[in-house]
């Protein structure tokens, strides 16, 4: 389970000198602590100073334990693998390793996260990918992976982001969507549904390519006379 009680609130706060450390604190619970940590048994941890952080640790009992981490590299080591963790709150790993990453090299290190999770090919992934992409505003990429991942209700979230920066381009890939959509299905409810994404291709300033499409469709689809009444509407 995880914790809601303060550690400090039941042993006092221990003041320890450096130099003094490794004697006073017994070897077996630094090296038990150690492998919680490289375990992935700290969850959110929040960096309260520079180097300083606070976490919640799985155990069988309640309690928070507030620890000092030196070694930057061990602790971006766990922060990332722990980020891209399934179930995971992302935005705590996020925090940590933007805060502990050197920032002339945080555009290479995003770059190559980006790439680690690219590969990865799993779909929750994807949602990931894209979170990670606004929260570097990354539209460009976040355009690839819409085109690359999902489903058009799945575009629809993101068009927000991308609407102003890649209009033309984000109505490519609602038309490759919509297509996609009528070579699978041949039902009035679907047909709708189609329709509804070519109003948005106009919406978001692609009116040339929704035109475009519905003359297409027509001519491609003219037996299909639900078809051809929904985009009569349009």
């Amino acid at each position: 389970m995880t914790s809601g009680i303060q550690f400090d609130k039941i042993i006092g706060t221990m003041n320890i000198p450096l130099d003094q450390f490794e004697q006073i604190i017994d070897d077996t619970i630094l090296k038990r602590g150690l492998n919680y940590f490289r375990k992935g048994f700290v969850e959110e941890p929040e960096e309260l100073s520079h180097g300083y952080f606070e976490a919640i640790l799985q155990g069988s009992e309640p309690y928070r334990v507030t620890v000092t981490v030196q070694d930057r590299k061990e602790v971006i080591a766990r922060a990332r693998y722990l980020l891209v963790q399934s179930n995971r709150d992302h935005s705590h790993y996020y925090k940590i390793l933007k805060s502990q990453v050197d920032a002339n090299e945080w555009p290479s290190f995003t770059d190559d996260l980006i790439k680690q999770i690219s590969d990865g090919g799993r779909w929750n992934d994807s949602h990931f990918l894209a979170w990670i992409c606004i929260e570097e505003e990354r539209w460009k990429t976040l355009l690839e992976v819409c085109g690359r991942n999902f489903t058009l209700h799945g575009i629809q979230e993101y068009e927000k982001y991308l609407a102003d920066p890649y209009p033309e381009e984000l109505a490519g890939i609602y038309r490759q969507g919509i297509l996609e959509l009528l070579e699978r299905h041949t039902d009035r409810k679907h047909y709708q549904e189609a329709t509804r994404y070519i109003w948005r291709m106009k919406k978001i300033g692609a009116a040339v390519q929704g035109e475009e499409l519905t003359k297409e469709l027509q001519k491609k689809y003219p037996m299909r006379r639900a078809l051809m009444e929904e985009l009569e509407r349009i």
